[in-house]
């Protein structure tokens, strides 16, 4: 069982470096440049987190948005 665990071990590893090496970093963009409104995408996210966590539901957030492969918002509550 030590064995196929250990085997299962090391081929999770193999996949994940990988994969790690085929993806790049994200790179940073404004969300206008890939499409979205700024305004609209802060406002949203914000008015969401804030509303979580007055309501006890979380205490803090840290929230990443990616898209086409950049990072377009990333912000900590």
């Amino acid at each position: 069982m030590k064995r196929y665990l250990t085997s299962i071990f090391l081929l999770l590893i193999i996949v994940t470096l990988t994969f790690a090496q085929q993806n790049p970093i994200l790179d940073y963009a404004t969300p206008n440049e890939v499409g979205l409104d700024s305004t609209w995408l802060q406002d949203s996210i914000r008015n969401i987190v804030e509303e979580c966590i007055a309501e006890e539901a979380f205490p803090g957030a840290n929230v990443l948005v990616a898209k086409d492969g950049k990072i377009i918002f990333h912000e900590s509550y």
